[in-house]
């Protein structure tokens, strides 16, 4: 495997790094607010930077809105434990509304995401929901037994999700900025 080559730059005001490696198609990420783009050898820069402008500004601008956001947000303060338990209340809750069953709970520090779901039936819950109001773990828990249903995020499993929750995609915003506000930081 070849070494990783990586760039810096600025695109109309948004930072990102490029990172060219061997890989058959670009990729573009936001991890933590930056902008990382993943390039195959040889590709160029400008030329992705092109095609996926408008994909760019919508993502940092929902990032800058999230970061706002995040400032004055309510946090909680329970222990792992407490976390669990509430996690696990929420399971059984999400398993009898979905018709499924969750094989197995964890909850375990997480660096890029809130939770998980595998196709053997593990949930995985980020240990830093600790800090998140009770509704957002409730959320987080239902969108995660979710995908036991639907595996991809289609318009099945945001409409299986509103039955629950007025507004999944406003949640998904909540998370985002809890993540600017939580998951960002070392607790």
């Amino acid at each position: 495997m070849m070494a990783q080559i990586v760039k810096r730059g600025n695109f109309k005001g948004i930072p990102y790094t490029v990172v060219f490696r061997p890989v058959k198609y670009a990729r573009l990420e936001f991890l933590t607010g930056e902008l990382r783009i993943i390039l195959p050898y040889g590709m160029g820069v400008k030329e992705i930077l092109k095609r996926k402008e408008r994909w760019i500004r919508k993502k940092y601008q929902m990032i800058q809105n999230s970061l706002v956001e995040a400032e004055n947000l309510p946090i909680e303060n329970r222990s792992r434990r407490e976390l669990k338990e509430l996690v696990v209340q929420y399971i059984e809750e999400a398993e009898r509304s979905f018709g499924v069953k969750v094989r197995k709970v964890q909850i375990r520090r997480m660096r890029t995401k809130w939770g998980s779901c595998s196709s053997r039936g593990t949930v995985t819950i980020n240990s830093l929901a600790r800090f998140l109001p009770d509704e957002i773990v409730r959320y987080l828990v239902f969108h995660e037994v979710n995908h036991l249903k639907f595996w991809r995020h289609d318009r099945f499993f945001w409409k299986s999700l509103e039955r629950f929750f007025e507004n999944p995609e406003k949640m998904e915003d909540v998370l985002l900025s809890y993540w600017f506000r939580i998951g960002s930081k070392s607790f």
